[in-house]
């Protein structure tokens, strides 16, 4: 189910240290017999020329490397071991495209302040074929994980990544290190795929059901990994806009033979008859008739699950077959089969972007507060102002593929 392309990202870490070379000459020690009563006085002769001749060796051999030293392998490393450890190694010519790779591999880099310019309270994920990398967009800070894989969505404090070599995982936001933990249920369970849940810290599970008719649910808890809830269904629908991996949506509508039914506290309950467009956990666009209404009152209009009522919420323009509503809800990613690309359209007031994202990969995710959209790609990862149009360019992170996955998530505070 992985896609047979994928992304490649690297991110850059410029150490910067000034070694400092203190040099003593000291014929001062009084306790010596032969210490010169007057510190400071001259050297002997034959300090002297040993004096000279460390001058001369190092203006033959190693005078004109001595700018290299900053560069030193052997520099940052004695710097990462401890305060007041500096190793000052023979230096070696170093290939550029040698001294680009050594660089690419750091796993931290950090920043220098907002990289929109202002703090925006949202960081990205983003993957593909290489490490996860994290992006701070308040701190400048890119952080690689010791983890390749596809990130597919936040679930609180959680992000939920897919591993092309293991399968489902989360990784804590809030843990040093950020290990991934395998995503599992129970043996008699056998997700198929995950979902995001309105609960933080919990995300959805789906699995065939009992002799292979419908879908089973389970509610999971990532703080204890156990299941908290149950459902069943006779459908699941699972997000169009992906790269092969599916993400599901969360079980509050059930479309069957005799119409579409919603979730209550009582269970599923028939409430209107025709095709879905496109739902959330709080609200779905609808192309149908509620129940008991003429005809006449028939056609698309967005509907509140929870209270199983239409809402008076305009209908948006230029949206396709396939849809996702991202976001705080006001955001839906839109296209039409045997298209190559998507567009992102507002949904009450029905502007739209054109987003030169490619359908085969979701390389698009709209911020928690919808006004910001992160861009990944052959162009690399781009934020977009939802407000004014504007793109920002993030030069520090390059995808190198073509198919990559990326996530807008809130900050962590506290």
């Amino acid at each position: 189910m992985v896609a047979q392309e994928a992304a490649a990202f690297y991110s850059i870490v410029f150490v910067m240290s000034d070694p400092i070379v203190e040099i003593f000459l000291d014929n001062t020690d009084s306790s010596h017999p032969h210490a010169d009563p007057e510190p400071g006085r001259g050297f002997s002769v034959a300090l002297l020329a040993v004096f000279v001749m460390a001058v001369v060796v190092l203006l033959l051999t190693g005078g004109d490397r001595l700018p290299q030293v900053n560069e030193s392998p052997s520099t940052t490393d004695g710097l990462a071991e401890g305060i007041g450890t500096t190793s000052i190694a023979p230096v070696e010519s170093v290939e550029q495209d040698q001294l680009s790779a050594d660089i690419a591999t750091s796993d931290f880099s950090p920043g220098d302040g907002p990289l929109l310019g202002r703090e925006v309270n949202f960081e990205v994920w983003l993957g593909g074929d290489s490490r996860v990398r994290r992006v701070d967009l308040d701190t400048g800070d890119i952080e690689r994980l010791d983890v390749t894989g596809f990130p597919l969505f936040a679930a609180g404090d959680w992000v939920v990544i897919f591993e092309p070599s293991s399968g489902f995982s989360t990784i804590d936001r809030r843990a040093p290190g950020r290990e991934p933990t395998p995503l599992d249920t129970a043996e008699d369970f056998a997700a198929f795929a995950f979902g995001p849940s309105r609960l933080p810290g919990f995300v959805w599970a789906v699995a065939v059901g009992p002799d292979d008719r419908g879908f089973a649910w389970q509610l999971i808890s990532l703080t204890t990994g156990l299941p908290t809830r149950t459902v069943q269904t006779q459908s699941a629908h699972v997000t169009k806009i992906s790269f092969g991996i599916e993400v599901v949506l969360p079980p509050v509508i059930d479309v069957r033979d005799d119409g579409i039914y919603f979730w209550s506290v009582n269970g599923f309950v028939r409430t209107v008859v025709g095709s879905l467009v496109a739902f959330d956990e709080r609200r779905a666009l609808i192309d149908g008739c509620a129940l008991g209404v003429s005809e006449s009152f028939c056609g698309l209009s967005w509907w509140d699950i929870d209270q199983q009522l239409p809402i008076a919420v305009p209908i948006p323009i230029g949206i396709h077959e396939n849809n996702e509503i991202l976001g705080d809800g006001s955001w839906m990613l839109t296209f039409t089969d045997g298209a190559t690309e998507m567009d992102l359209v507002e949904l009450f007031t029905s502007r739209t972007f054109d987003t030169q994202v490619r359908i085969e990969g979701r390389e698009l995710d709209v911020a928690p507060d919808g006004r910001w959209a992160a861009i990944s790609g052959g162009q690399g990862l781009r934020v977009m102002n939802l407000t004014s149009g504007e793109v920002t360019p993030i030069e520090r992170v390059r995808p190198i593929g073509t198919t990559s996955s990326v996530v807008a998530v809130r900050q962590l505070f506290g």
